[in-house]
């Protein structure tokens, strides 16, 4: 802690004491001032998984490891919880292919987990974008990529 910090530190214990206060003051040194007990801050322990550690990522994933580009699996929930499904589904689509290049959608059944690969090239162009949100909604998603004429042509249709 530097001179100026230490001088207006002592000023402001000096004021608390006057008022006859109790306080509790750590510095940025790590130094503590004061006469209340300061609790230590805990780290969050990690929260206890409800299945044993790899289960779910080894029902995951044989569906989604030959998945291609630009098409729709429909992966059953099985004996788990499809929210835990595809919470698991969307971590390992974004170690595999990287965030926003898939979408993920409980069916209403709740027995299925639809997961929607995109092409990268696509994938940001297509980011929060509502018509991405309906056709990742659907069974079928068109096989044919986009071509880079075809997203500037959108983009110019879209700013007239």
């Amino acid at each position: 802690m530097n001179q100026v910090e230490s001088s207006v530190l002592n000023k402001v214990i000096g004021v608390l004491n006057s008022l006859n206060l109790k306080f509790a003051i750590v510095d940025s040194d790590g130094g503590k001032h004061g006469e209340l007990n300061i609790e230590q801050v805990k780290k969050p322990k990690r929260r206890r998984s409800i299945y044993p550690l790899g289960e779910l990522r080894a029902y995951i994933m044989p569906h989604m490891q030959n998945m291609m580009i630009n098409s729709t699996k429909n992966i059953p929930a099985g004996k788990y919880a499809s929210e835990v499904v595809r919470s698991s589904i969307s971590s390992y689509a974004t170690q595999m292919w990287g965030s926003g290049n898939y979408k993920t959608r409980v069916t209403d059944d709740k027995k299925h987990i639809e997961l929607v690969r995109f092409d990268p090239q696509v994938a940001a162009f297509m980011k929060n974008d509502p018509v991405a949100d309906l056709l990742s909604g659907l069974d079928e998603f068109p096989r044919q990529s986009p071509t880079l004429e075809d997203i500037r042509n959108l983009r110019i249709s879209r700013s007239l």
